[in-house]
This record gives C-alpha cells, sequence and structure tokens, in this order.
C-alpha cells in the first residue's frame, strides 16, 4: 500500500463559510447551528463558518451579514459537541482584536489569507493566533500566479511567522491536477508542515485536483455541500468523499448523510446557480479571480467589446491583484483595433441558413416541440387550450412556445368538437393541460369540463382566459403609464373585457372616463365590486372622454376610431384590447401623431396564473390532519383543536407554523405546549434533511 494511501486525508467543510458567497452571506445563526450540526453528525471534525471574507468582513463594508461575527460563532459553539469550528481571517479586513473575541467564544483553529504580494501582514495574525492556542492555518490566495519554487519560499516565511500549516488554493480554479500536485510537493518538502488545498471548480477540475493534492502529500481538502460557493463553486463534500474512498482513503464521513443534507439545504440553490456561464470558465481558463469579473464586465460594457478576450488580455499581464486601469486599457485597444464586438454569438455554418421552413403547425408537431423544449431545459411541458372565436370550429395551434417560469408552454385554440382529436393527440405528451373554465353564451359545458373527461395520463388545470386576458391588458397599461395611480382610462365599450380590465386599473387607482353605457356600467361595477377606487368621470361623448384620458381602452371591433385618436392628448396611449378594436384609419392616425399603440400579451400573466393554479395544488395536497412524532398535528388551512401543531405541509412538512388555538388562529403563547413542539420540530427537521414525506 502507497504512503498516501495509508495516510486517512482530513476534509474541512467550508460551506457556511464559502458557501455564503452564494447566498449574499445571508446565512443566518440558526442556519450555521443546523448545518454545523448536521457535519458534525456526519462524521466532519472541522466546520469553518461566518462572512465569505472572514473576521470583520461586515464592519469593513465588505457585504453584509444576516447577523454579527459573535452570533455565528454562539451558533457554531452552542451546535458543536465533537468538531472544532474555524473562521476566516484576512489581514487589513480582520483585526486582532476579531481573533480574541472568536478565541474567548472557542473558536479552534483561524485560516489566515493572504496574497502572495502580501504575505508579511500575515505575521501578527499568526503569532496572535499561536498566543491565542488556536491551530493557524496560513492561505496562500492565487497560488497559481507562483511557480513551485516561489510558492515553497513563500511557504517557509510563512511557517516563520508561526503558521501550523500552509494551504495551497486555487482562488480561481484554473489549476491542472500536475500542478497541484508539484505545488503541493514543494510546499510540503520545504517546509515539513502539514499541507492543505482548497480549490475552486470553474474548470470542473477541483475534486480531481483535490485527490492529486492528497496524493502529493496533502492532508487537509476543504470542500461544500453540493460544491457550493464562490464563482465556479468548490469541490463537492459528498462527492470528494466518495472519491477519497475510491482511491483508497477512508474518510471516516457518512456519506449517505452528506448527500442527503446537501440535496435537502442545497440543491435548489445548487439547481438556480449560473453554473458552468462562459465567463465563468473563462475566469478559469485564465486564472483571474472572480472577484476580478465585474470590472471586466464594466470595462467591456464601456467599449462595446467581448468581455471574454478583456479577461484573456488582462490576465496574461497581471493575475494577482488587476486594476479596473487595466482592464480599461485592454477594452479600449480591443475597440481600436476594431475586433470581437460584444458576445457576437456562436458561429453557424452558412448551410445552416438554407434549412427549410418548418411545415405548418400540427398537434402533434407542436406537442413534440413542447415536450422536447421542456425535457432540455429541465422544466414542465404544458399545453394552454382555449376557445375559439365563436361561430369558429377545429383546432389552430400557434406556432409561438413560450419559455419560462418553469414552463414550456405551448398554446391551441380550438372548439369543443375538436377536443376527442386534441386528447388522442396530446394525453401523456405533454406534462399538463391548461384549459379554459370559462363559457360562452349558450354554452352548456366549458372546454375544461370536457377535457378533463377525455384524458388518461395528463392532469388538467383551470383557468377564465377571459379574466387573464383582462388582468394582462390591466398590466400592460399600468407599466407603460409609470403605474396605474396615475392613468387616466377613456372606456370607449362596456364588453365584459373591457369593464374587467377597467376595475383592475380603478383598483390600482386609475381614472375611467366613460360616456353613456360605459359610464354607467363601469359606475356600478366599482361601486359594488370596489367602492374604494376613483369614481367614474361621466362625460358628454366619447370624443371628451378621448380629450380628458391619457389611455384609450375597447375591446369590440371598431371603437377606436381615428376621431378619438385625433383627440387624446400628446402622449397618450392606445390599447387595441380586442386586436381589432382599433380601426386601421386609428392606426394610421396614431402613427402619424407618433402615438404608442399595444395589442394583448397575455406571457406573463398567463405563466403567473399557471404558476399560482399548480402551486395552489400542491400546497393544498398536504392539507389535512393526522399525527407526526406521536403528537396532532393539521395543515393546509384545516382548522386544529386546541394544542394541535400546525405545519406548513402534512405531506411535505418543510417546517412548524404554531400551535392552534382551536378556533383557525395561532396560539400567541404557547408554552404549555412545548415539549409537543420540541418533538415535531425535531422530527421536521429530520424529514427535511432526508428530503422525505410523511411514509419516512
Amino acid at each position: 500500500m502507497s504512503a498516501a494511501a495509508r495516510r486517512a486525508p482530513a476534509l474541512l467543510e467550508c460551506t457556511l463559510r464559502d458557501g455564503s458567497y452564494a447566498v449574499d452571506f445571508q446565512f443566518s445563526p440558526q442556519d450555521t447551528a443546523l448545518v454545523a450540526r448536521v457535519l458534525e453528525e456526519a462524521g466532519v471534525g472541522m466546520v469553518e463558518i461566518g462572512h465569505g471574507l472572514g473576521l470583520g468582513a461586515s464592519l469593513a463594508g465588505k457585504g453584509r451579514a444576516a447577523a454579527s461575527d459573535a452570533a455565528y460563532m454562539e451558533a457554531a459553539a452552542g451546535a458543536l459537541e465533537r468538531a472544532r469550528w474555524g473562521m476566516f481571517c484576512i489581514p487589513g479586513v480582520a483585526r486582532l482584536t476579531d481573533l480574541e473575541l472568536a478565541a474567548s467564544l472557542g473558536m479552534g483553529f483561524v485560516r489566515v489569507g493572504v496574497n502572495p504580494s502580501k504575505s508579511a501582514g500575515a505575521a501578527p495574525f499568526l503569532a496572535r493566533a499561536a498566543e491565542l492556542k488556536l491551530t493557524a492555518f496560513a492561505n496562500v490566495m492565487k497560488s497559481y500566479v507562483l511557480a513551485p519554487e516561489e510558492l515553497a519560499a513563500k511557504a517557509r516565511e510563512l511557517a516563520g511567522y508561526g503558521a501550523s500549516a500552509i494551504y495551497v488554493v486555487d482562488s480561481a480554479g484554473c489549476m491542472l491536477p500536475e500542478v497541484v500536485t508539484e505545488a503541493v510537493r514543494a510546499v510540503a518538502g520545504e517546509t515539513g508542515l502539514p499541507v492543505g488545498f482548497h480549490g475552486h471548480d470553474n474548470l470542473r477540475l477541483a475534486v480531481a485536483n483535490s485527490l492529486a493534492a492528497w496524493r502529493a502529500g496533502a492532508v487537509w481538502l476543504d470542500a461544500t455541500l453540493h460544491g457550493v460557493g464562490r464563482g465556479g463553486g468548490n469541490a463537492a463534500t459528498e462527492v470528494l468523499a466518495a472519491v477519497l474512498e475510491s482511491a483508497g482513503a477512508p474518510t471516516g464521513l457518512d456519506r449517505d448523510a452528506l448527500l442527503d443534507a446537501g440535496r435537502a439545504l442545497f440543491g435548489p440553490l445548487a439547481e438556480g446557480a449560473p453554473g458552468l456561464r462562459g465567463l465563468t470558465l473563462e475566469a478559469g481558463r485564465c486564472g483571474l479571480h472572480s472577484s476580478f469579473l465585474p470590472l471586466a464586465e464594466q470595462a467591456a460594457r464601456e467599449c462595446g467589446v467581448d468581455v471574454r478576450e478583456v479577461v484573456r488580455r488582462a490576465s496574461r499581464e497581471e493575475r494577482e491583484e488587476p486594476g479596473p486601469e487595466l482592464f480599461r486599457r485592454h477594452a479600449r485597444e480591443l475597440a481600436d483595433a476594431g475586433g470581437n464586438g460584444p458576445n457576437g454569438g456562436p458561429r453557424l455554418p452558412e448551410t445552416l441558413f438554407g434549412l427549410p421552413e418548418d411545415a405548418s403547425e400540427t398537434l402533434e408537431t407542436l406537442g413534440a416541440r413542447v415536450r422536447s423544449r421542456a425535457r432540455l431545459t429541465g422544466r414542465k411541458a404544458v399545453m394552454n387550450v382555449y376557445r375559439l372565436p365563436e361561430g369558429a370550429s377545429g383546432v389552430a395551434p400557434s406556432p409561438f412556445v413560450q419559455e419560462g417560469s418553469g414552463y414550456v408552454i405551448g398554446s391551441l385554440r380550438c372548439g369543443e368538437e375538436a377536443l376527442p382529436e386534441v386528447a388522442a393527440a396530446l394525453d401523456g405528451v405533454v406534462d399538463v393541460f391548461f384549459v379554459d373554465a370559462g363559457r360562452g353564451a349558450g354554452q352548456a359545458r366549458s372546454l375544461h369540463e370536457v377535457l378533463s373527461r377525455l384524458v388518461r395520463y395528463t392532469p388538467v388545470s383551470a383557468y377564465c382566459d377571459a379574466d387573464v386576458w383582462a388582468r394582462a391588458v390591466a398590466a400592460q397599461v399600468a407599466w407603460h403609464r409609470g403605474g396605474a395611480s396615475s392613468a387616466r382610462i377613456a372606456l370607449l365599450d362596456a364588453s365584459p373585457l373591457a369593464l374587467g380590465t377597467a376595475l383592475a386599473l380603478a383598483a390600482q387607482g386609475a381614472q375611467v372616463v366613460a360616456d353613456g353605457e360605459a359610464a354607467r356600467e363601469a359606475s356600478a361595477a366599482l361601486t359594488r365590486l370596489c367602492p374604494a377606487a376613483p369614481e367614474v368621470l361621466s362625460v358628454a361623448d366619447r370624443l371628451e372622454a378621448a380629450a380628458r384620458a391619457d389611455v384609450l381602452l375597447a375591446f369590440e371591433p371598431g371603437r377606436i376610431d381615428a376621431a378619438v385618436v385625433m383627440a387624446v392628448p400628446e402622449g397618450a396611449l392606445v390599447m387595441d384590447g380586442g386586436i381589432g378594436a382599433a380601426t386601421p384609419e386609428a392606426l394610421d392616425a396614431a402613427g402619424k401623431r407618433g402615438l404608442t399603440v399595444l395589442r394583448p400579451d397575455m406571457r406573463a400573466m398567463l405563466a403567473a396564473e399557471l404558476r399560482a393554479a399548480l402551486d395552489a395544488g400542491r400546497w393544498l395536497a398536504g392539507c389535512g390532519r393526522g399525527e407526526l412524532a406521536g403528537q396532532p398535528v393539521a395543515a393546509g388551512g384545516m382548522v386544529g383543536d386546541r394544542g394541535d401543531i400546525i405545519l406548513d405541509s402534512l405531506t411535505h412538512p418543510t417546517q412548524v407554523v404554531g400551535v392552534a388555538d382551536g378556533q383557525g388562529k395561532i396560539l400567541d403563547a404557547h408554552g404549555e405546549f412545548a415539549a409537543r413542539l420540541a418533538l415535531v420540530r425535531a422530527e421536521v427537521l429530520r424529514r427535511r434533511l432526508r428530503g422525505g414525506g410523511a411514509n419516512q
């Protein structure tokens, strides 16, 4: 067995420090206590906590954390029984008094981070750490800017200041395994001290580099749950533990517990992270720390050039501490040379532009497009089904496919008689049918009612197309007017859609101006449904309504004509809510006057309605009463008996809401139920960490 295989690696877990960059330093003391305890239970012996930039960073203006250093220290000290906790420390950011406070609260180790050219600043901190009986690591940040022999000399200097161990730090995630091997061997050979390795994952080599460091003689290896961290992230604790064990280096860690905790606590965060975006990858390739990327982006934006080329050129000149002028100079040189425009996109083969256009959309091709795009982007495939205009029949698939908000949404219009065809083509192909439940005049059944009976595999969710239509138009008007409260709306018809839109705008403070039937209907609706809204301003005729408003609003065909367009003040908005409410002459007049003309855009409101409908279903599925940890519980709006513990969900609980008073409210004081609360909270936490529900 090799010497490396006999030497057990020690993982230093820095989720609560380096991982704090991923949450803008917003880990709470409660988060700190929870994660620290979970790590200890999984066998981790060293846990780093606090602000990403270490002691004193919040007070130094380096990004305000959710709590003070002392609060994080107290949380870790109270949670850990066997594992040691420590913090990062950058001379010039931290003060010696910060070390003294931490030591008084039980800190076991400190990691002093220094740039290679400023290593002398570590001396007083390493000396004071030794006096305070703290294990003192010296982290050589941006180790890659030094050749192995230079890094070894720097390590010798830091050892002379009192460092207990030396860390090789790949701050930009740019080092290759063979480079890490040389660096670790050089430092270990020069100092005789234990060596550690801290890597970032810009090139997806953090785990491989950690393995190389261990094989080269490193004792300490840094990692974070799920790899959350600054820039490209860090080596994932659960992955690194598995890789080390595969390499013959038992870590003594409970990998199942680490995997469960990483997925439960940081899975959503990792899924929402940018991951290998081009700039992070390029920074890793060039050895440029992520903290300098904003400077490169600003310089590239000012000069209209590709930021990646700015990063490449600047990093060839300076990687340790490049300043803003360096990036600006290279950006200006690129701009003067006239090359490398801003992110021109991939170079496509000329033959691609000769491909034939898609054939006309069918139900099958639309369903296939929506499903394919959803699977490629990790979203749900949704088919929106709404009714054709009165008197029309058949089915009309839309070629437009909407993406965003967790869904890929295709749309089709059809009559009731075409729904069997829709079900046959799309049932089981898409994940959700989102179907209009409204009924027109003389219609006995809605599309939702009929399709729900026809499908077997795909769930059907309902919405009201007319309601979403009206709210979408209201949202467009409000956005274009800078808010509804200052808008004056000339309501030019009394259709249900027009009244619904006017009601939505008036509820936000808009003044509705109308004549005749439109004025009477709008006034009655507002009085009944929104009495706090401004009263409808009733005028003599449509031209006066237009003259006293800054928005023309209509849904019925032909209601917006050239005369009303000519009557509105300069800068008015024309909203053709029915796509045909404005006549050709009105559109021509609006163009000559420079007025903005809008038609409905329902994408945002439809996506919001879909999310609300599906989220409501998920939440309500957890409604009910039952037992947890042998205690009575209730969730999802269910009224519990006095003393029942209220959860956010019965089937997949993640938090305790409080204690029921038996009347549908939460008790303010629940001391008599403290033991019951403690049992349920412990069980909820156990399930949260295991990612499971009621059957675990």
